[in-house]
């Protein structure tokens, strides 16, 4: 993350009259920052949407998005404003995943507003790394565990992955990953044996455990050491990538070299 986006959210914040001390009251911040109004909408597609006509200047959020989803999406659309030039008329939309080099800035700026870069350096530098640090970040700021995981790994150099599932029909479905290095981005997924697997950690505990997970990196199937996390309907593992990122990049090799042909019985 660019440092840069650090320096404009404290600035903000500044200007604002708003110290950088979690949890950032943020509808507070946009009020401040010139938004005229934060509304919610049932039918918006996207997460949010900031609307500029003119001199005014209104932030949308989808109806149905949970309490972090909202702060995040609302700190987001303050990193357009702060971006697009004084007085221009345009509408700028929050996607789900970030599609362009500005959403992805916006996004940066959100987690910059919401878990200022100093304050986690000196709350949580000495801290594990592990799953209830996440949460205690995410409960400390208003964000949610991805967002608090990947600002982890910015600010503190932090070398881990969250992995999420969801039990669905009996079986568990991967469903996102955070703080992934870019070349694992769309290589995760479940194997047969991680819906086995999950199960049988959840029939032991359903505390935080250290323990193998198998799941499929590309094309091939990796068993790897983890911290794992179960609920009755959701999975949280967090990887080590320090510990395991030579087995994971072996696998994704693997998964790209040609499989030779067996030989046709005659």
């Amino acid at each position: 993350m660019d440092r840069s986006l650090d320096q404009l959210a404290s600035e903000a914040l500044a200007r604002a009259g708003i110290e950088p001390f979690p949890a950032i009251d943020i509808e507070k911040l946009a009020y401040r920052l010139g938004i005229s109004s934060i509304a919610s909408d049932e039918h918006l597609v996207e997460d949010g949407r900031l609307v500029s006509e003119g001199r005014q200047r209104g932030i949308v959020v989808r109806k149905d998005a949970s309490k972090a989803r909202r702060r995040f999406t609302i700190a987001h659309e303050l990193g357009h404003l702060v971006l697009i030039e004084s007085g221009s008329e345009a509408v700028a939309q929050r996607l789900g995943p970030p599609v362009d080099d500005v959403e992805r800035m916006c996004d940066d700026f959100a987690a910059a507003i919401l878990m200022p870069f100093e304050w986690v350096s000196s709350c949580f530098a000495h801290r594990p790394q592990n799953l209830s640090t996440i949460r205690h970040l995410a409960h400390q700021t208003g964000t949610s565990l991805s967002a608090s995981a990947v600002r982890l790994t910015e600010v503190l150099g932090w070398r881990v992955a969250l992995l999420r599932w969801r039990l669905e029909g009996g079986r568990w479905r991967f469903m996102a990953g955070a703080a992934l290095p870019f070349w694992l981005h769309g290589q995760v997924r479940s194997a047969p044996e991680t819906n086995d697997s999950l199960h049988a950690i959840f029939q032991r505990t359903t505390r935080d455990t250290r323990t193998k997970v198998p799941f499929r990196v590309g094309n091939e199937t990796v068993t790897v050491d983890a911290q794992v996390s179960l609920s009755s309907t959701s999975a949280l593992v967090l990887l080590d990538l320090a510990r395991s990122q030579s087995q994971l990049a072996s696998a994704m090799r693997v998964g790209r070299e040609p499989r030779q042909r067996r030989p046709v019985s005659k």
